[in-house]
């Protein structure tokens, strides 16, 4: 629930001055309820001073004579940006701009070039003196309002349209302006991260070193080498599960594998990396704006990576996270999966039988992987091709691998420290 509330002050002394509060609840939606707590005096306050901050009447609010003086508290938050976002909003909810399209993408078009795609007036701006490409805007015509947030390799506009058309007329000549990626070095992949922010999802695209499987698929023992490789060659995943599963001890080289994927399907998929996925299945208004309203390039599936996921996937995971485990299955197979080009990745370090049983159903997962640590023949094997002498006698972690073949190169203060903390990433 959201409120306007606007209530007089009961100053006798000064009976014209009126504290005007404006807020929207973060995680607005289409179907949000908006109250005034005041229903004699809110809304006629509210529509003149929305009315004097509109870049259609163009008026200032000093000429607001009736209602006195005002003060705008904005939960949207503090940018002009966010102040033109209440204000758009408003717009919308009055059905003077009843439609709402989103746009992000991962490279920043500059604000010179959005002011000529429709002869805008900037209404409200703010611009970086040091960095031009961060700036946080409201863009104005009579039918067509643009709310752009722009921030290093981020870029998001929310394009309110009095006409239908006209709004998917503008995203499309927008997308045709956001510049290509530049090539990655040898070795590099791009990555998307994404978090949420104020509700939204943001995501931001940089490069990541990705190896080529056959460079380490020594790395994984006999089992998981094979399912691996199985995996890395899949070109097509259409009539398939959409969940994969890499479960094991830390330090067994998960995420080394995903880095490996990432490089591997490149070609055919674009690999988004969570990072705050505790929120993301507990947020609706997140979930919704990652997965639905963000869609990747045409004809290419996406893959979302969920790291350490164990609460959300353990076996008693509505218990713990009420309904996070259901949203997953719903926008991985579900009504709201349908349709999707969408692949779900989720690590964890519980063992397969401690996760919960709609998780691994048949159908549902792609793969179900079980990344454990080398047999003390394959880890004395790794050992040797990476210049170390020493053997194992026991199953041994890559991290533990790594830490050994290493330590004469390492430098140490104090004791010598065989054993790798757990938790540690490869």
């Amino acid at each position: 629930m959201s409120t306007l509330p606007a209530d007089p002050t009961d100053n006798a002394s000064s009976p014209e001055e009126i504290d005007l509060t404006l807020t929207f609840d973060d995680s607005y939606d289409d179907d949000d309820d908006y109250e005034v707590k005041d229903p004699d005096a809110g809304p006629s306050l509210l529509d003149q001073y929305l009315s004097a901050m509109s870049p259609s009447t163009g008026a200032p609010v000093s000429d607001v004579t009736s209602a006195g003086t005002f003060s705008l508290i904005d939960t949207f938050g503090s940018k002009p940006g966010d102040i033109g976002l209440a204000l758009a909003v408003n717009e919308h909810l009055a059905g003077r701009l009843p439609h709402l399209r989103n746009f992000m993408a991962e490279r920043v078009v500059s604000l010179s070039t959005l002011i000529g795609l429709r002869d805008f007036e900037v209404t409200r701006s703010r611009v970086s003196a040091m960095h031009p490409d961060r700036f946080s805007v409201l863009l104005a015509t009579p039918d067509l309002w643009v709310v752009v947030d722009s921030a290093r390799r981020a870029f998001s506009a929310q394009v309110f349209s009095k006409d239908y058309q006209a709004g998917a007329a503008f995203c499309a000549d927008l997308a045709a302006l956001v510049p290509p990626l530049p090539p990655t070095k040898d070795g590099s992949v791009y990555m998307s991260f994404a978090a949420c922010e104020s509700g939204e999802a943001t995501l931001e695209r940089r490069p990541i070193t990705a190896p080529q499987w056959s460079e380490i698929e020594q790395n994984y023992s006999a089992g998981a080498r094979e399912v691996l490789g199985d995996l890395l060659s899949i070109d097509d995943p259409e009539d398939r599960g959409r969940i994969i599963l890499l479960h094991g001890a830390p330090g067994t080289g998960k995420t080394t594998a995903i880095r490996a994927l990432a490089r591997s399907w490149q070609s055919w998929c674009q690999v988004v990396y969570v990072m705050d996925p505790e929120r993301l299945f507990t947020d609706v208004a997140y979930l919704r704006s990652l997965i639905l309203d963000t869609p990747g390039p045409k004809k290419q599936w996406r893959l979302f990576v969920i790291e350490d996921a164990d609460e959300i996937i353990a076996a008693n995971a509505k218990a713990r996270t009420g309904q996070a485990l259901a949203r997953l299955l719903n926008v991985s197979d579900g009504i709201v999966g349908q349709g999707m080009q969408a692949l779900f990745l989720i690590t964890t370090n519980e063992p397969v039988g401690h996760l919960h049983p709609a998780v691994t159903r048949p159908g549902r997962c792609l793969a179900d992987i079980e990344v454990g640590p080398l047999s003390a023949s394959e880890a004395t094997a790794w050992l040797e091709s990476h210049g170390s002498s020493a053997t194992v006698t026991a199953p041994t972690t890559l991290a533990e691998l790594f830490a050994t073949s290493q330590s004469d190169a390492m430098l140490r203060t104090g004791s010598r420290v065989d054993s790798v903390p757990s938790g540690q990433y490869l």
